[in-house]
C-alpha cells in the first residue's frame, strides 16, 4: 500500500475495532501489531503459532516466503527482480525479498498456484 491507502486503512481498522469488532488481519508489513488489543500469528511450517509484536513498523529488512510451487513456477519466481536468495527442491521454494516487495511476491506466487507454507521477517541487510 502507499502511504495514503496505509493511513486509510489503519483509520478504517482502527474506527472497526473501537465499535467492538472483531477481526483478522493478514499483514507483512508488521504494522498490525500496533492495533489495540492485537494478538500477532506467524505463519511458519504450515503452521500458525504467536509471536511477538514487532518494534519496527517500517518498511525494512526482508521477507522470507516459503512456498509450495507447482512445476514450473518455482523457476519463474526465483527469477523475479527483488529476489535477493533462493532456495529450491522438488515442488517447494524459499525466497528472500526486501520487506516493500513481499506483497507483491506473494501475490505472484498466489498467482502462479503457489501455496504459502510460512512468512517472516528477516533483519539482515
Amino acid at each position: 500500500l502507499d502511504a495514503e491507502a496505509a493511513a486509510a486503512l489503519d483509520a478504517r481498522l482502527g474506527a472497526e475495532l473501537a465499535r467492538g469488532a472483531g477481526m483478522l488481519v493478514a499483514d507483512h508489513t508488521g504494522r498490525a501489531g500496533a492495533l489495540p488489543a492485537a494478538t500477532v500469528l506467524r505463519l511458519a511450517g504450515g503452521v500458525l503459532s504467536p509471536a511477538a509484536v514487532e518494534s519496527d513498523v517500517h518498511a525494512t529488512g526482508h521477507t522470507v516466503v516459503e512456498l509450495l510451487c507447482p512445476d514450473g513456477a518455482a523457476d519463474v519466481l526465483r527469477r523475479l527482480p527483488p529476489v535477493d536468495d533462493c532456495r529450491t527442491g522438488p515442488g517447494w521454494l524459499v525466497v528472500r525479498v526486501p520487506v516493500r516487495h513481499g506483497d507483491a511476491l506473494l501475490a505472484a506466487a498466489l498467482a502462479a498456484g503457489c501455496s504459502v507454507v510460512g512468512v517472516r521477517r528477516d533483519g539482515r541487510p
